[in-house]
């Protein structure tokens, strides 16, 4: 993406109730904005909250522009839980199955007497 982040991270970043409007460049977040505000959105979208007035102002400039010169805003989605969206990932493992050890993969834990001390050493 480009924040910097992925996709897992980034919604759960928009999910949270929490300042966000940094990590937009300010164009993109005076568009996004004015289209809020436009489809009446903001108080659907909890980071917005914590935008700075001075963002509003800008974004309701540029919302004015838009409806002087007949652009009508892009439709702003729904806001719904994106996790929902999310393949169900099964969990096949638990701590009550039996490890074995003749299992191709199996990790055999090593016993904490054996190379933890300071004393101990790979090469003698």
């Amino acid at each position: 993406m480009r924040t910097g982040v992925g996709y897992d991270e980034a919604v759960e970043m928009m999910l949270a109730d929490d300042i966000q409007h940094q990590i937009f460049h300010r164009d993109s977040l005076c568009k996004m904005l004015g289209t809020m505000m436009y489809r009446q959105k903001l108080d659907e979208t909890p980071w917005a909250k914590y935008v700075s007035v001075s963002y509003y102002l800008m974004a309701d400039v540029l919302l004015q522009s838009w409806l002087e010169k007949g652009v009508v805003p892009s439709d702003w989605p729904e806001r719904h839980n994106l996790t929902e969206d999310l393949p169900e990932i099964l969990d096949n493992s638990s701590s009550e199955d039996e490890d074995n050890p003749k299992d191709p993969d199996f990790d055999d834990p090593v016993p904490e007497s054996v190379g933890s001390g300071p004393s101990s050493s790979r090469y003698g």
